[in-house]
């Protein structure tokens, strides 16, 4: 971090104080905004990412070094399961979407604050058709499931991991019968 790098402790803690928790200059979440502009939403309806929300920055970052790109305090595969471990147990099913089992996070989701719901970069039917390119020439021509050629492909499957083939919420007839009956 610049201040730490450059021994000039006074950019973030009390001069004359030993360099400390309690002797930071402002909030830490105030001082990171002072060069961080990160924490504003950008749109009205973005969603910010609750710890950011509340100004914990020091619950992802470091204030002074890592070796992780960001500050961060541990790699992010087991920086977003300290939170996620739900979607990490997903992500380890039978079914794990692969970007979600190596710990990827970012692949697929911002992790200050997005346009779109769940920090994802993109919407879903875009954000998946970045790796599913086959998949998006059928529905382009017309052979799509219609909840899919709408953009609803989470209705049917799950993000993160599933324990049924094709990663689908509910195995077989199952899923089916939730929107057709038989």
């Amino acid at each position: 971090h610049p201040g730490f790098a450059e021994k000039d402790c006074a950019k973030c803690h009390a001069a004359g104080q030993p360099p400390g928790p309690k002797t930071t200059i402002a909030p830490v979440a105030q001082l990171c905004i002072r060069c961080h502009n990160v924490s504003k939403p950008k749109t009205p309806t973005a969603t910010v990412h609750p710890p950011l929300k509340v100004g914990a920055c020091l619950l992802c970052h470091t204030p002074h070094a890592s070796s992780r790109e960001g500050l961060l305090l541990a790699e992010p595969r087991r920086l977003c399961k300290t939170c996620h471990a739900q979607i990490a147990k997903q992500a380890s099913m039978s079914h794990g979407h692969p970007p979600a089992a190596k710990g990827e996070c970012i692949s697929c989701h911002e992790p200050h604050q997005s346009a779109g719901p769940n920090l994802l970069k993109q919407k879903p039917t875009e954000l998946c058709g970045k790796c599913h390119t086959d998949l998006m020439k059928r529905i382009a021509a017309g052979k799509a499931h219609p909840p899919v050629a709408m953009g609803m492909c989470l209705t049917c499957h799950a993000g993160h991991g599933s324990d049924n083939p094709g990663m689908t919420r509910q195995a077989g007839a199952a899923l089916c019968t939730n929107c057709h009956s038989i």
